[in-house]
């Protein structure tokens, strides 16, 4: 498997990530990071976690997205900053901002390949204005029930 850039996937890109958390002290609310004592990449496609103590929730917290992304090592800066989004994933980021994402179809994708080229996202962040959107044809499918609930009155109307 491969980043986005070209990069393998494999052991070391592993370890490199989860270097950049584990143990770390900002990510100390994360119990993951202080049950992890070690990360080595044992080979190329064998990574090992030595832990400080038993802790049964390791494998369902390493499926979080924060702090647990897996990114490519290109995708830093020589200080080791993010710069740009390189995944492994059947979408790439073409496009985003505070209000709108675009992710397009990675046809180079190690699995199956998603039916439709392009998926967009758009945050509207008024639940009227989002069933209006639906209603209207201009979305396909709305959300909210975190920040701004759709209501069943609008639900009704």
């Amino acid at each position: 498997m491969k980043f986005h850039d070209g990069t393998p996937f494999d052991a070391r890109a592993a370890k490199w990530n989860l270097d950049r958390w584990v143990g770390k002290k900002r990510h100390n609310f994360f119990a993951t990071s202080t049950a992890i004592k070690q990360v080595t990449a044992t080979d190329e496609s064998t990574l090992t976690l030595t832990l400080s103590k038993p802790y049964e929730p390791l494998l369902q917290e390493l499926s979080f997205v924060r702090p647990v992304r897996f990114l490519s090592p290109a995708s830093v800066d020589s200080k080791q900053k993010f710069t740009k989004p390189v995944g492994t994933g059947p979408w790439r980021l073409q496009s985003s901002s505070t209000n709108a994402a675009t992710l397009i179809r990675n046809d180079a994708y190690w699995g199956p390949t998603p039916g439709p080229e392009r998926v967009e996202f758009a945050v509207k962040k008024d639940s009227q204005t989002r069933v209006s959107a639906l209603r209207a044809g201009e979305v396909d499918l709305i959300g909210g029930a975190y920040m701004s609930p759709i209501t069943p009155t609008e639900r009704r109307a």
